[in-house]
């Protein structure tokens, strides 16, 4: 019988905070994907899976989590004004 591959924490999307963001946008090579989202955000739950999908499937990119929650800096510096919000770096 076959059996489904595991997901790994390199095949799923990583949270990362404010510092790591910067640290990433100065040293990166590769483009980044930013899924900004919150906990409390219902349809942000409805496209996690696509957002991890894209980290399996796209290994020339980086993809990667923000809770907007605790990225205030960030929301205001690039006027995010609803969720999910994806953007490429």
């Amino acid at each position: 019988p076959t059996t489904a591959p595991r997901q790994t924490l390199l095949s799923k999307a990583t949270t990362i905070n404010e510092d790591e963001f910067d640290v990433m946008m100065e040293a990166n090579e590769k483009p980044i994907l930013v899924d900004f989202y919150a906990d409390w955000c219902s349809p942000c739950k409805l496209v996690e899976p696509f957002v991890n999908e894209m980290a399996e499937t796209y290994p020339g990119i980086d993809v990667v989590k923000i809770d907007i929650d605790s990225a205030r800096r960030l929301v205001k510096q690039y006027s995010l004004k609803g969720l999910p919000y994806l953007a490429v770096f």
